[in-house]
C-alpha cells in the first residue's frame, strides 16, 4: 500500500467525494453533488433522512448535471484539497474486484490460476523489468485486454495504489466516461478483463452477480474463495468487514460539507449513525467503525477532520 495512498484517494482522484452545501437556513434545502457510482445511495440517505426532518428538501445531482445555480459550494472532483470552511468525513467504503466476460476464452485459465499478488500485477501492471523473456503465464497474460478508466472519478487509482501502482502502470486500454462502461467493454471484447466496485458488479434486486460477467477468482483461503464459485454481493460485504483481505483493494467514499450550516451538519451525523444501515443495499461497506466514533466524537464537539 503506498504511503499516501489514502490522500491520493480522498483527494488527488477525489473517489465519490460527495460535496455537499446548504441554501440559507430558512429555506431548508440541502444539496448533494454525487459521482454517478453512489448516487442510488446518496439519494436513498436523502429520501429516508427527510422523513424525520421535514420539512427540509434534499437535491442530489451527478457532477455532469448542468452547473450555473449560486446556491451550490462546490470544490469540484479530483481537486487537491476542499474549500476553506469545509469539513471532510467518511461516510462509507466500496471494495473493487477483477472481473471479465462469462464468454472470456481465457477464463478457465485464470480459474486455474487464482491470482496471487504477483500474478495480479503481471496481469494488469506494466513490468518494470523489460530484460527478462516473457514467461508462459506472461504470455497467457498479454493475450488479454486489460480495460480500465481514465478520468479523476475513476477506480484505476485506487486500485493501481493499493498495489504499489500508480494508474499510468495500467497495461491496455483506457476508456473515457464513468467506470460502468467499463462492464460493456469487456462483454463486447472476449478478451477484455477489468476491475469495478461491488455496486456495479452486483444487481441490487438479485444480489448476484450482474448477467454476462464472470469473477477472476483470487488466491485466498479456502472460505474466502467459496466467494468466487458462488459470488453473492452481501457475502463479500460480510467477509471484507469482519477482515481486510489484501488482494482486494477497498477505497473511502466521503463527503465534505460547509462546518457552519446546521442542516448539513445534522444530516451528516444521520449519516453516519442511522445512515449506515443503507450501505449494504447498495453494495457499499459501512464506513469503519472506530472511523465512525472518531467523527461523531469530533462532529460534536465541532472540529471534525479527515486524519484517519
Amino acid at each position: 500500500m503506498g504511503r499516501n495512498r489514502f490522500i491520493y484517494l480522498l483527494a488527488a482522484l477525489g473517489l465519490l467525494t460527495p460535496h455537499l452545501a446548504a441554501q440559507q437556513e430558512s429555506n431548508k434545502v440541502i444539496h448533494v453533488t454525487s459521482t454517478r457510482y453512489a448516487k442510488p445511495l446518496v439519494e436513498k440517505w436523502a429520501s429516508e433522512y427527510v422523513k424525520h426532518a421535514s420539512p427540509l428538501k434534499i437535491e442530489v445531482i451527478t457532477d455532469s448535471s448542468p452547473v450555473g445555480r449560486t446556491d451550490r459550494h462546490l470544490t469540484g472532483s479530483g481537486v487537491k484539497q476542499h474549500d476553506i470552511g469545509q469539513q471532510e468525513t467518511h461516510i462509507g467504503r466500496y471494495a473493487l474486484l477483477p472481473v471479465t466476460s462469462d464468454e472470456n476464452s481465457g477464463l478457465n485459465n485464470l480459474i486455474k490460476k487464482r491470482l496471487n499478488e504477483k500474478r495480479l500485477e503481471e496481469l494488469f501492471f506494466v513490468s518494470s523489468d523489460i530484460a527478462d523473456e516473457p514467461s508462459k503465464q506472461d504470455q497467457l497474460f498479454h493475450s488479454l485486454t486489460i480495460y480500465s478508466g481514465n478520468n479523476a472519478d475513476s477506480f484505476a487509482g485506487t486500485f493501481a495504489s493499493h498495489f504499489d501502482f500508480a494508474a499510468t502502470d495500467l497495461r491496455g486500454k483506457k476508456v473515457a466516461g464513468d467506470d460502468l462502461f467499463l462492464l460493456e467493454a469487456i462483454k463486447k471484447d472476449k478478451s477484455g478483463i477489468t476491475f469495478n466496485s461491488l455496486s456495479y458488479l452486483f444487481d441490487s434486486e438479485t444480489r448476484l452477480l450482474k448477467d454476462g460477467l464472470a469473477l477472476i477468482p483470487l488466491d485466498l483461503k479456502k472460505e474466502q474463495r467459496e466467494l468466487f464459485d458462488n459470488p453473492d454481493v452481501d457475502g463479500f460485504i460480510d467477509l471484507l468487514e469482519k477482515e481486510r483481505v489484501s488482494l482486494i483493494p477497498l477505497g473511502d467514499i466521503s463527503i465534505g460539507f460547509d462546518s457552519d450550516n446546521a442542516e448539513a451538519r445534522n444530516f451528516i451525523e444521520w449519516i453516519l449513525t442511522e445512515g449506515q444501515e443503507f450501505n449494504r443495499e447498495y453494495g457499499f461497506l459501512r464506513a469503519d467503525e472506530k472511523v465512525l466514533s472518531t467523527q461523531l466524537r469530533e462532529l460534536a464537539e465541532g472540529h471534525l477532520t479527515a486524519s484517519y
